[in-house]
């Protein structure tokens, strides 16, 4: 089995289990499961890292017909990228939300 390097340096045995449940939380259909799943097994290799995984699936979402599933899927990603204490978040919502009225 292949061991994968998670974000915090850990190794551990890669699990389509995970993939997947990453991919459901998203949001992505079911009729893309089988083949983003495939294509991601097909191009592993020892010590891949999450991130390249990651990207892999973010790629294909970009490529696939209904192209806004990248974004759907890159959302936590996108989100992480905001701060460790999501506080520019929370700013950022509570200015829309004061500008917008809701």
């Amino acid at each position: 089995m292949v061991n994968v390097i998670k974000a915090d340096g850990t190794r551990e045995s890669y699990n389509r289990n995970k993939v997947l449940d990453s991919i459901k939380r998203a949001g992505i259909p079911e009729s893309l499961n089988k083949l983003l799943i495939d294509e991601i097994e097909r191009d592993l290799y020892e010590d891949v890292t999450t991130y390249k995984i990651y990207k892999h699936i973010e790629d294909f979402l970009g490529k696939s017909d209904e192209k806004y599933l990248k974004g759907r899927y890159s959302l936590k990603q996108s989100i992480m990228q905001l701060g460790p204490t999501g506080y520019p978040f929370e700013t950022y919502v509570a200015e829309v939300l004061k500008t917008h009225k809701i």
